[in-house]
């Protein structure tokens, strides 16, 4: 069974930081998009929290790290995010088509979700194109990946605990678009079969909150809010993952997708002492050293510190 559905989302203010003021919580707009299903899946059954907001035609995408409930050095560096390469190469010549990346990021089962983002990726990197500008849509590859995952259930069902859930977050501009777009899939358990459903996210107006954490997302923010504190969603995720919940913690981590471009960039933080610290799911950069010549991660994103852009 696949369904599509348009989620629309609450209005936001601005990307980076200050004032978010969506006209409606995530929690509530959820409640209002999605069947009874969808909604009991969403409750808590895909522990972590990932959030997507769109500004111009710019998708960004932020997450913790916790794999699975409580906290210690093993689970809470766990990547959500990730860029998917895709390549293709005419199959009547030697000449390739395009070449660039999406984005993909996962809550609930690590087992689930990286079957399918490795599957994917191999898939991707080597398309034979029939025809010029017959180029694949974000739309074709998550129906490709809705496929994916449910020959994979069908495939693994007796390895898989019946309460291996999961929600996948495909994002960022494809060859055959011409703007950025969001498809979100999520598992649900029917008996001794697991079904697929398939949604575009509208981020047009608004943020996208999915996973165990979104209702206490959608709650920060409405606090944020009526404390005159910044709504950003950096800034509120920051705050969760240091309030101790089982279910959310770790480092932030960022994903920032363009038409054909989907760049996972460091994540600079202030310290206490008035310093700053580039990191990777917590580790500091610092600590690895050099890849040979080079320094690792020529991008970085700022959640503190940043000018204000203005909405669509």
């Amino acid at each position: 069974m696949r369904s599509e559905r348009l989620t629309s989302a609450s209005s936001f203010m601005h990307m980076w930081h200050g004032k978010w003021q969506p006209r409606c919580e995530s929690a509530a707009r959820f409640s209002q998009n999605l069947g009874a299903t969808s909604v009991m899946h969403l409750k808590g059954a895909t522990v972590t929290i990932i959030v997507a907001f769109k500004n111009k035609n710019e998708i960004t995408v932020i997450s913790d790290s916790r794999l699975s409930h409580g906290a210690n050095e093993l689970t809470d560096r766990m990547p959500k995010l990730f860029s998917l390469r895709i390549f293709g190469k005419y199959s009547k010549s030697s000449a390739y088509a395009f070449d660039g990346t999406i984005g993909i990021g996962f809550t609930g089962s690590a087992n689930v979700a990286f079957s399918v983002v490795s599957t994917l990726q191999t898939f991707l990197a080597s398309l034979s194109v029939p025809r010029e500008k017959a180029f694949p849509t974000l739309r074709d590859i998550a129906l490709f990946a809705s496929e994916l995952l449910k020959q994979n259930f069908s495939d693994f069902q007796f390895f898989w605990p019946r309460e291996s859930r999961c929600q996948i977050l495909l994002f960022g501009g494809a060859p055959g678009d011409h703007e950025v777009g969001a498809f979100l899939l999520t598992t649900i358990h029917q008996g001794q079969r697991a079904a697929v459903e398939l949604e575009h996210c509208a981020l047009d107006n608004g943020y996208l909150a999915i996973g165990s954490g979104m209702r206490r997302y959608a709650q920060a923010v409405k606090e944020a809010r009526e404390n005159n504190e910044s709504t950003a969603p950096s800034a509120v995720l920051k705050k969760l993952t240091e309030q101790g919940h089982s279910d959310v913690g770790g480092a932030l981590q960022v994903a920032v997708a363009e038409p054909g471009a989907c760049v996972i960039p460091l994540v600079v933080e202030r310290r206490d002492d008035g310093t700053y610290d580039t990191h990777l799911l917590g580790r500091e950069t610092v600590a690895l050293g050099k890849l040979g010549n080079c320094d690792p991660g020529f991008s970085a994103y700022r959640p503190d510190y940043a000018v204000p852009r203005e909405a669509n």
